[in-house]
C-alpha cells in the first residue's frame, strides 16, 4: 500500500482534523492503482468530499468519485477493487453509487471510493459541491460550523453525524442566496461588537456565523433555526430576548408572516434608538409573465419552488396573472410594497434598490446572467434591498 500516513479513522467513529496538505498527495497514492486497475472502465477520477477543499476540517479519509464509463460492467468494476484490496459495501444508489471502503487496518479506514456513471446528476453534484466549498469562503465557513457542530453531537455515531450534513448539502440555492446577500448584510453592520438579531435565519443559520465571526454578538430567530445557543426555534413573535439589538436582519422572512405591520412594530421595538433594519425581500408582485417563463426554460433539472410553479401553472389551465394572484393568496404572501410601507412608518429609509432573486434555483444560472437579463429588459428585478434607521 502507498503512504497513506496522513489519513485514517476508525470505523463508526467521528473525529475532524484540520485540513492537511498531505491529503492532496494521499488521494494521488489512491487515484494511481485506481486508475491502473480500471483502465477504460473509469472516464474520471476526482477527489472529492471535505479533504479536497483546503481550508476545511474534515474527517481524514479521502473521498474520490470515479466516473465510470457508461457500458463499464459492475461485475468488472467490483472485481477490479477488490483486487486492490477495497471492501465493496453495495450499491447505494442516489447516496453514493457503488461503494467501496479501503482500509489500514480492521477498522481504520483511509478511503472511500464512489462508482458512479460519468456525467451522470451524481458525478455532477460530487464535484459541483466540492468546486462551490473551494470558490466561496461563506459557504466554507457555514459548512465547517455545522460540521464541528455534529461532531461534538455526534463522536461515535457517523450516521447520525453524516444524516446532520445533508440538509446542508441539500440546500445549495439556499447557500447561494447567502452568499450574495452577504455584501449587502456586511456593509451595513457597525464596527463590532454590536448586538445583532437574524430574523428568518433557517435551519442553516443564515448568516449569524458569518456575523459572528466578525466578533459581533448574534442571535438567531427561526422556527427551523439549528439546535443551541445562539438559535431560538420559534417565531419572532415568540423571542424571548427583547433587545435592545443595534441591527435587525430579517433576509426573506417577512413577505410570509401573519401580519407584516405588526412584526415591523416588533422589529421597531427590539431596535436600540438609532438601530438599523437591513431587509432583503422578494416582491411577489414583480413576479411578472416574462420573469417566470425566463426562470421556468432554465430549470434544467433542478427541483425546488420554481419547478413546482412551473408545474402548477401548466395544471392550472390559467394565464399567468390570474395563477400567479390565486397562489399567492392561498399561501399568504404579502407583497414586498405593504412591507416597505410599514417600514416607513416608523423608520427613516437610508437605501432602497432592487435586485436578482431567482438565480440560485436556476441552473447553472450565476447572479451576474441574472443581472445581465435584467439590465437587457429580459427579467424584472424582484429582490428589494432596503435598509432603514429607527426613528
Amino acid at each position: 500500500m502507498s503512504d497513506l500516513s496522513s489519513v485514517g479513522l476508525e470505523r463508526g467513529r467521528v473525529r475532524l482534523a484540520e485540513h492537511d496538505p498531505r491529503w492532496s498527495a494521499a488521494f494521488e497514492d489512491v487515484r494511481a492503482p485506481l486508475a491502473a486497475a480500471l483502465g477504460p472502465l473509469a472516464a474520471g477520477i476526482e477527489h472529492v468530499g471535505s479533504t479536497a477543499v483546503p481550508g476545511l476540517p474534515a474527517k481524514p479519509i479521502i473521498d474520490v468519485a470515479v466516473g465510470l464509463t457508461h457500458d463499464a460492467d459492475v461485475e468488472a468494476v467490483v472485481a477490479a477493487l477488490t483486487g486492490l484490496g477495497y471492501l465493496f459495501k453495495g450499491d447505494q444508489g442516489d447516496e453514493g453509487g457503488l461503494l467501496f471502503e479501503l482500509r489500514s487496518g480492521p477498522d481504520v479506514g483511509v478511503a472511500h471510493v464512489h462508482a458512479v456513471r460519468h456525467g451522470d446528476p451524481q458525478w455532477v453534484a460530487y464535484l459541483a459541491f466540492r468546486d462551490r466549498l473551494r470558490d466561496d469562503a461563506t459557504l466554507r465557513d457555514s459548512y465547517a460550523a455545522l460540521k464541528r457542530s455534529l461532531a461534538g453531537r455526534f463522536p461515535s455515531d457517523r450516521l447520525e453525524y453524516t444524516e446532520g450534513k445533508s440538509p446542508f448539502i441539500r440546500s445549495l440555492p439556499d447557500l447561494a442566496w447567502l452568499a450574495h446577500s452577504w455584501a449587502l448584510v456586511r456593509a451595513q453592520l457597525p464596527s463590532a461588537p454590536a448586538r445583532i438579531l437574524e430574523v428568518g435565519c433557517g435551519p442553516l443559520g443564515g448568516h449569524v456565523a458569518a456575523m459572528a465571526a466578525l466578533g459581533h454578538d448574534v442571535t438567531g430567530v427561526d422556527p427551523e433555526a439549528p439546535e443551541g445557543p445562539p438559535f431560538h426555534r420559534t417565531p419572532i413573535e415568540e423571542l424571548p430576548d427583547r433587545g435592545p439589538y443595534d441591527v435587525v436582519v430579517a433576509s426573506l422572512s417577512l413577505h410570509h408572516v401573519a401580519d407584516p405591520g405588526q412584526v415591523v412594530a416588533l422589529l421597531h421595538s427590539l431596535l436600540a434608538p438609532g438601530g438599523r433594519l437591513v431587509i432583503v425581500e422578494w416582491a411577489s408582485e414583480r413576479f411578472d409573465e416574462a420573469t417566470a417563463r425566463w426562470c421556468f426554460d432554465r430549470l434544467g433539472s433542478t427541483s425546488g419552488w420554481l419547478s413546482r410553479r412551473a408545474a402548477g401553472w401548466r395544471e392550472s389551465g390559467l394565464g399567468w396573472d390570474d395563477f400567479v394572484t390565486t397562489w399567492t393568496k392561498e399561501h399568504g404572501m404579502h407583497p414586498a410594497a405593504r412591507i416597505r410601507d410599514a417600514v416607513a412608518g416608523s423608520f427613516t429609509i437610508l437605501e432602497e434598490s432592487w435586485g436578482p432573486y431567482y438565480f440560485a434555483d436556476l441552473d447553472g444560472v450565476t447572479v451576474e446572467e441574472e443581472l445581465a437579463a435584467i439590465d437587457a429588459g429580459e427579467v424584472t428585478a424582484c429582490c428589494l434591498r432596503l435598509t432603514a434607521r429607527r426613528r
